[in-house]
């Protein structure tokens, strides 16, 4: 395992009666004084700056808040004693390789704790409150466990109306409400895709109330959860939807704070809010259910762009109007404005290009902001826009009824110079002759563009398979559809009057009662519906189908097998070709690892750095003579691309053994040069003489042979109507009315 920890700083931090406080800090309360009338002078321990004696100080009618500029006495800010002073809140400048790390806020500081770990849990640094001190953190990053020994959160300083917070650079850190939680800080763990999501349940909420589910843009399930989900990595694209459902139906967290329960993915942070809430702009109704939100700040901070000056048809560039405007998927990124110079989306940030692009190679970004692999365009062949290349429609087909076609002029027809060059079909059949028969030149026509609908270019509005109907009509279920309904209590809003009337099924009832004493019993009756969903029954009748379930055509509805089942994976799946050479079945390029066998320092290869992304960043410190992981390991960035394996020829009689390619090999009484091969076939061949009578033979002994080996010349027949073209020797004929193979030939008819 790597250790890029070279130096590990313990730092015990002891709180006790001897505190030593920096000579150079001064007192600042100038005067003012604590709510019972004593200055900084009566603390002289950090137990004594619990916040109790805070406020203000009434004497002489002194006006504290023109003359000394503070409203009131603050001890942990203006005593030494208490971490304040000249030393609040920051005693000195820390240096270029050190972190600030401060507590402020809060109160009973005698129950607040913190550790500041190292990404395997060790413990680096811990403190309580009040804290400053200047650190140079753990160089592969930090996590932060905040605690509470009373189990109610770091409470509020009623002075700053600030709860409890823990400063670590400009990230800040708290605990709302409970004695424990973990922030993941700066831990780089999680691979590419991933994000490191935290599960919080605090006092307000129960685990198996919370379910979750995390969505791609194109409503496609990534990773769900529940309140028993551990922390730690997982699968999370961008952008992304998240849904959140609570099965009580009273929220995951309290009011308005998000502290009393929650999920974080990544930096953000999402719950459920129950009832009505003012967030500032007025009451807001939250039925406690469920809740989703949608992220999509996928642009990396670190992209550059890169159209270099040039501007889109308004004359605007990346940083003029895409910055703050463009989004990936908008329809201003995706060529609305671009020129032949300008192209949004692969030159400005926003629009998911420039120097760090949103999707890689051989993706393209649809109209929702996520990554597709393929070529986008239309892909209906009855389209007169249809790309031949694309393989993943974009919703771009345009249909037309016109009878004719003008490609000469450049557009296919009328409705295409109507549709994309702003034309009437009025000025083209003036202008041009065109004859508009059939066009949609009124604009009435609608037609269908969507590649998921059942009637996918048909002149009509889209059409949509349902839960229950398949695009042909006929039920999706072999049995039958029986609604299922989950309800739930309305005693869940018995706190909340005006909730529990917009609720329907709850109702609100008061009524006195007066033994054994007099009061007024209140409440939310009823029951209401907290989910409806519908399942397919099929008890009780016989419903055929492959029962295999890992088959091709596995139906989970049969009870009775009917023999059909199939297995046709062709390479990617049921049903799904082989992937291309070179790439995996999702259309990813396959690398290779090209250590063969070679190891680092530490006798780790390619594969030890697969299960350990993070080795990475220090591969050089581990590389030797015969081994680099940055250049030979792929998830280093090294390694090869897949190359496709060409076959060699291993067969010796072939012209090309031992060569790369299919075998070859010569024609008939051909060598591999082209030359025809000598054959003797004359009983006086190789005799010293030329005997088979060619031009300049000795003799014609060889009328039935051939004597090549002693003649200089090798007859070969070559008129194509003999009976052995190509064959060495004299050209030979079938008698007349017979053929080559001595069959008769019979003429039928005159």
């Amino acid at each position: 395992m790597k250790n890029y920890l070279n130096i590990l700083f313990i730092f015990f931090i002891i709180f006790n009666c001897n505190d030593v406080i920096a000579q150079s800090c001064q007192d600042t309360n100038n005067g003012v004084l604590n709510y019972f009338g004593n200055d900084c002078s009566m603390y002289s321990t950090q137990s004594d700056c619990n916040n109790n004696d805070d406020g203000i100080y009434y004497q002489g009618g002194v006006d504290y808040i023109n003359e000394f500029g503070y409203t009131e006495f603050v001890a942990y800010e203006m005593c030494c004693a208490c971490g304040g002073g000249t030393d609040y809140p920051y005693p000195y400048d820390c240096q270029d390789n050190e972190t600030a790390i401060n507590f402020y806020g809060g109160n009973l500081y005698h129950e607040i704790g913190w550790e500041i770990q190292t990404c395997d849990g060790e413990i680096f640094l811990s403190g309580g409150a009040p804290f400053f001190d200047c650190v140079e953190l753990p160089s592969e990053g930090y996590q932060v466990v905040v605690t509470d020994s009373g189990s109610n959160g770091w409470q509020m300083d009623t002075s700053l109306g600030a709860w409890g917070v823990l400063q670590v650079g400009d990230q800040e850190y708290g605990l709302g409400t409970g004695g424990y939680d973990l922030h993941i800080g700066t831990c780089d763990s999680c691979q590419e895709g991933q994000e490191y999501i935290d599960v919080f349940v605090g006092s307000w909420n129960n685990p198996w109330e919370m379910t979750w589910e995390i969505l791609d843009s194109n409503g496609n399930l990534v990773t769900s959860g529940d309140g028993y989900t551990p922390d730690g990595c997982y699968d999370v694209p961008c952008p992304y939807t998240i849904n959140m459902f609570d099965s009580e139906g009273d929220g995951w967290t309290s009011g308005t704070s998000t502290n009393s329960g929650n999920i974080s993915i990544g930096g953000e942070i999402y719950t459920i809010y129950s009832g009505l809430l003012d967030f500032g702009g007025g009451l807001m109704l939250f039925d406690g259910n469920s809740q989703s939100e949608t992220y999509n700040q996928c642009v990396s901070e670190d992209c550059e762009n890169t159209d270099n000056g040039e501007v889109d048809s308004y004359g605007d560039s990346c940083a003029d109007w895409y910055d703050d405007n463009g989004f990936p998927g908008s329809s201003a990124c995706s060529g609305m404005y671009d020129t032949d110079t300008f192209i949004a989306a692969e030159m400005c940030c926003a629009c998911g290009g420039g120097s760090v692009p949103l999707c890689e190679d051989g993706y393209f970004i649809d109209s929702n902001g996520g990554c597709v692999f393929g070529t986008p365009g239309c892909t209906n062949s009855e389209a007169y826009n249809y790309d031949l290349s694309a393989t993943v429609d974009d919703g771009s087909c345009l249909f037309s009824n016109c009878v004719n076609e003008y490609t000469s002029y450049g557009v296919a027809n009328c409705d295409d110079a109507v549709t994309n060059l702003g034309w009437t079909c009025e000025l083209l059949e003036d202008q041009y002759s065109f004859d508009c028969s059939g066009c949609n030149c009124d604009g009435s026509s609608v037609w269908c563009t969507d590649a998921s609908a059942c009637n996918f270019g048909d002149e009509s509005e889209c059409t949509y398979p349902t839960q229950f109907i398949d695009c042909d009509g006929e039920s999706t279920c072999d049995g039958a559809w029986v609604e299922n309904i989950e309800y739930a209590s309305c005693s869940a809003y018995d706190s909340n009057m005006s909730y529990c009337n917009t609720v329907e099924g709850c109702s609100w009832y008061s009524y006195p009662i007066f033994f054994p004493f007099p009061y007024n019993n209140e409440g939310c009756a009823g029951e209401y519906v907290i989910n409806s969903t519908y399942v397919c029954d099929t008890e009780g009748e016989i419903v055929l189908g492959c029962m295999d379930s890992s088959a091709c055509n596995y139906n989970q509805n049969a009870n009775q097998d009917d023999d059909s089942c199939y297995n046709n994976d062709l390479g990617c799946g049921c049903d799904m070709p082989a992937a291309l050479d070179g790439f995996d079945c999702d259309g990813n390029e396959i690398c290779v690892d090209t250590d063969n066998g070679a190891t680092d320092i530490d006798n780790d290869n390619c594969s030890d750095y697969s299960n350990n992304p993070s080795w990475c960043n220090g591969a050089a410190n581990y590389a030797d003579d015969d081994f680099n992981a940055s250049e030979m390991c792929c998830v280093c960035g090294g390694g090869s691309n897949y190359n496709e394996v060409i076959s060699t020829c291993d067969d010796q009689n072939a012209c090309n053994f031992g060569e790369e390619g299919d075998c070859v090999f010569p024609a008939e009484n051909e060598d591999c040069d082209g030359n025809t091969l000598c054959n003797d076939t004359c009983v006086y061949a190789n005799d010293g003489a030329c005997d088979d009578g060619s031009p300049g033979s000795d003799f014609s002994l060889c009328a039935l042979g051939t004597d090549c080996s002693d003649c200089t010349t090798v007859v070969t027949c070559s008129d194509q109507n003999a009976c052995n073209t190509g064959s060495v020797g004299e050209c030979t004929y079938p008698e007349m009315g017979f053929d080559c193979d001595g069959n008769e030939i019979i003429v039928v008819g005159c």
